[in-house]
C-alpha cells in the first residue's frame, strides 16, 4: 500500500525524507508485519501482550511502530502512549493516562486521589494513592471493567535502568491479567542484552519481528508515482537500494531534487552523492560498532555480490565453525542474507563499495 497522491506534489515538496524518526509522504507499508502484530494483540487469548520490533539502523523501524500505533488508536476499545526511554516512564505513563480526555468518564470510578512525582490528581476520592504502581494497577483496572485496553510504545530500547523498571512493571500487571500491551523498537544487539539481563530473562518470552527488505513491488510503484519514470528505472532504482528502507527514501529523495530542481534523470550522477549520504547518515556507525571478525567477514562478503558459501569459505582459507558463529550474529543483526541455501550476501545496498572506499 503506497500512501501518496502524486497530484499533490510540487516543486518545493520532496515527498520523500531523510529525517530519521519523521514518517515520510511516500512509504512502503509493511503490511504483512504489521497486521501480524495487530492480530496477536487483538485476540487477547492469553497470546503475547508484547513485541519487538528489530533491525539495522535505517531498516523503518519507527515509522513500523507508528503505523501500528495509528491503527490502534483508530479503535475505540484502545488508548495507546508513547514513552521516552530517556525518562521515568511509569510516572509519564499515569500522567499522560490521567489527562486523556476519552478516559476521564473511565477513571472517575476510582474515587480516589494520585499523589505521586510529577503526577497530581484527583478523581473525587478522599483516599490517595501514593505507589505508582498501585496507581497504574487501579487504573488498568478501571479500563478492563469498560473494556478497554493500553497499547504502550517505546522506541529504540536498550539495557538502561528506566526501561528495565518500566518492562517489571509491565510483568506485574501481565501477571494481574490486566489489558497492558507493549511495542519496542531496538537494534538487534540492545534488545538482546536488554533480554538477557538475570531480571529481564521473561522477556526472551516476547516474540521479535525482525525487519525484512521494503517490498521490491512496492518501491518500484511508489518511485514511478512519485518520480514519474518508466518501469526501468523504477527497477533500476529499487535495485539500487536492495529494499532497505533509508536508502529507498535516499535515493528517492536525490532523484526528485535532481528532476525537479536540476532537470536530471541519470541515476549514475546520482551515485556519489548516494554513497556518501549512505556512509554519513548509517554505515560509518554500523561499521564502528561491528567488532574486527564481524568486518572481517562483511569485507570478504560483500567481494561480490551472491557469494557461494563454499567458495567463501575457500577464499577465505577458513572453516564452516568459524564461519558459522559469525553467519549466525551478522545474519541476527541484519547484515546478511542468509535465506538461500548455500549462498550469503550483504544486505545494505553497496555496503562493499563503502567497505572498498575506507581502504
Amino acid at each position: 500500500m503506497i500512501k501518496n497522491d502524486k497530484n499533490i506534489y510540487n516543486d518545493t515538496q520532496n515527498p520523500f525524507s531523510l529525517a530519521f524518526g519523521r514518517e515520510p509522504f511516500e512509504v512502503v507499508s509493511r503490511t504483512a508485519q504489521t497486521q501480524k502484530v495487530i492480530d496477536a494483540f487483538e485476540r487477547g487469548d492469553g497470546g503475547s501482550q508484547a513485541y519487538i520490533i528489530t533491525g539495522l539502523r535505517g531498516a523503518g523501524k519507527t515509522v513500523l511502530l507508528t503505523e501500528i500505533s495509528r491503527r490502534f488508536d483508530a479503535m475505540d476499545d484502545w488508548q495507546t502512549v508513547d514513552l521516552n526511554p530517556n525518562r521515568e516512564m511509569l510516572s509519564t505513563l499515569i500522567s499522560k493516562l490521567s489527562s486523556t480526555s476519552s478516559l476521564k468518564e473511565v477513571f472517575s470510578s476510582l474515587k480516589v486521589s494520585i499523589n505521586i512525582p510529577g503526577v497530581s490528581i484527583s478523581f473525587g476520592g478522599k483516599d490517595t494513592i501514593t505507589d505508582p504502581e498501585m496507581a497504574l494497577e487501579k487504573m488498568l483496572t478501571a479500563m478492563k471493567k469498560k473494556g478497554k485496553r493500553l497499547l504502550v510504545t517505546i522506541d529504540e530500547v536498550d539495557n538502561r535502568p528506566e526501561i528495565r523498571a518500566f518492562a517489571t512493571t509491565f510483568q506485574m500487571m501481565i501477571r494481574k491479567d490486566l489489558p497492558m500491551y507493549l511495542l519496542m523498537t531496538g537494534l538487534y544487539e540492545n534488545v538482546s542484552d536488554l533480554q538477557n539481563d538475570s531480571n529481564m530473562t521473561f522477556l526472551l518470552r516476547a516474540p521479535k519481528l525482525p525487519l525484512t527488505a521494503l517490498s521490491r513491488i512496492g518501491i518500484i510503484s511508489a518511485y514511478k508515482r512519485s518520480c514519474d519514470v518508466p518501469e526501468e528505472t523504477a527497477k533500476e532504482m529499487a535495485d539500487l537500494t536492495k529494499g532497505y528502507a533509508f536508502a529507498f527514501q535516499l535515493l528517492g529523495y536525490l532523484y526528485w531534487n535532481g528532476k525537479y530542481k536540476d532537470n536530471s534523470t541519470d541515476i549514475g550522477r546520482l551515485l556519489p552523492e548516494y554513497d556518501q549520504q549512505l556512509e554519513e547518515f548509517v554505515y560509518a556507525k554500523i561499521w564502528s560498532t561491528m567488532s574486527a571478525g564481524d568486518q572481517e567477514w562483511m569485507r570478504a562478503i560483500t567481494a561480490k555480490d551472491r557469494y557461494r558459501v563454499s567458495d567463501l569459505l575457500a577464499d577465505c582459507g577458513a572453516d564452516n565453525s568459524r564461519y558459522s558463529v559469525y553467519r549466525r550474529r551478522l545474519a541476527d543483526k541484519g547484515l546478511i542474507d542468509v535465506s538461500e541455501r548455500g549462498y550469503v550476501s550483504a544486505t545494505l545496498p553497496r555496503f562493499g563499495e563503502f567497505i572498498r572506499n575506507r581502504e
